[in-house]
């Protein structure tokens, strides 16, 4: 069983995660653990799914294709970083159709869901 977790915070940048051959397995997405005005925790555990969700994006002339997207992401690590002098969390997204946690083979991705 997945646990569902909302995030509570604006991510700050997401850096692919790539393999001995140049592919992309994971994304590592960041976000602040404190903006000076609030404290975030880094409450993602390895094996709960996040979903990504927009529903309210705009197509702007000239700047390429924009569409609102809903997919799941497998969590599969955790962590935090200092950066430029500033602490961050990190949840690492799996962009593998599955994924070996321990014994058990999950799901990393489905492109539909996230009702």
């Amino acid at each position: 069983m997945s646990a569902i977790r909302e995030l509570g915070a604006k991510l700050d940048r997401v850096v692919p995660q790539v393999d001995e051959k140049g592919v992309v397995t994971a994304y590592r997405c960041y976000f602040l653990a404190d903006d000076g005005e609030r404290r975030v925790t880094n409450d993602w555990r390895i094996g709960d799914r996040a979903c990504c969700r927009t529903d309210n994006l705009e197509v702007r002339q000239g700047r390429g294709q924009t569409a609102n997207r809903r997919y799941w992401r497998l969590v599969t690590g955790t962590g935090d970083k200092t950066i430029n002098g500033r602490q961050y969390h990190y949840v690492d997204l799996s962009n593998e159709p599955s994924v070996k946690i321990g014994d058990k083979t999950c799901v990393g991705y489905d492109r539909e869901g996230c009702e």
